[in-house]
């Protein structure tokens, strides 16, 4: 499965780019953080807040399906791997951080084949 993972920064632009690099690229999947934009078919995932997704951008007949949609991040099974795609924003207390990397590590047990992307946003204290 060919794979593509990037941060779109909320930009027209930079989604329309993805759109030409995917058909250049021939990529199957691509894991979103911020997109511009989502579509309404069953090629799309996102999480809660729709700052994380999951775009099905090939031609091939693939399908998402155990589609899980989070604070914070989305999944899907995709041929038998299961992708994750998460956006946790800088302005996230130290709390809420926490707590949506402890449901995305609780999610992760027993699911083998897992690719996780995405922007954490994190930031060093010390």
């Amino acid at each position: 499965m060919q794979l593509i993972q990037l941060n779109l920064k909320h930009c027209r632009a930079a989604q329309d780019l993805l759109m030409q690099t995917v058909r250049e690229r021939g990529s199957e999947v691509a894991i979103l953080s911020e997109p511009y934009r989502t579509g309404n078919s069953q090629g799309w995932a996102t999480d809660r807040t729709g700052k994380a997704a999951l775009w099905l951008c090939g031609i091939g007949a693939q399908q998402m399906c155990d589609i899980k949609a989070a604070d914070g991040f989305v999944r899907a099974n995709v041929c038998g791997t299961w992708l994750y795609s998460c956006y946790l924003a800088s302005s996230l207390s130290l709390e809420s951080f926490g707590r949506i990397l402890d449901e995305l590590s609780i999610d992760l047990r027993g699911h083998c084949n897992a690719v996780v992307g995405g922007d954490f946003n994190a930031w060093a204290i010390e």
